[in-house]
């Protein structure tokens, strides 16, 4: 049996997935099944945060404290996501980011809503 962090963490997942299917830089590219536990385990933190009593207020506050986070690992920006080198093009202010990107924010935020409020 599964838990509900994970059951969570796996409907966002899907979610996104189908959402980006044909983003050529989509982090959501496999099934959720198929990707590693250095991937789940910070998906599944960020999902757990989002469904929590401290979750973001908008799509816009959970960017912020997710830029936080993978700058504070290393992340920078670059024009292209590059797994190796720690480089992704999102790794910028919610205001500064180009339109795929905030909607890709903005499902997210949902999806973890839709999540909390449904997923059990």
């Amino acid at each position: 049996m599964t838990t509900i962090s994970e059951r969570r963490a796996r409907f966002v997942y899907e979610g996104m997935r189908l959402i980006e299917k044909t983003h050529p830089e989509s982090a959501f590219h496999v099934p959720y099944s198929e990707r590693d536990e250095f991937f789940k385990i910070p998906l599944r933190k960020a999902v757990d945060l989002e469904c929590g009593s401290i979750r973001s207020k908008s799509p816009e506050e959970l960017h912020e404290k997710l830029l936080k986070e993978f700058t504070a690992v290393g992340w920078k920006y670059g024009e292209t996501c590059n797994y190796e080198e720690k480089k992704h093009p999102e790794l910028v202010p919610y205001v500064e980011l180009k339109k795929p990107y905030k909607d890709r924010n903005d499902y997210f935020f949902a999806l973890c809503d839709i999540a909390r409020q449904w997923v059990e």
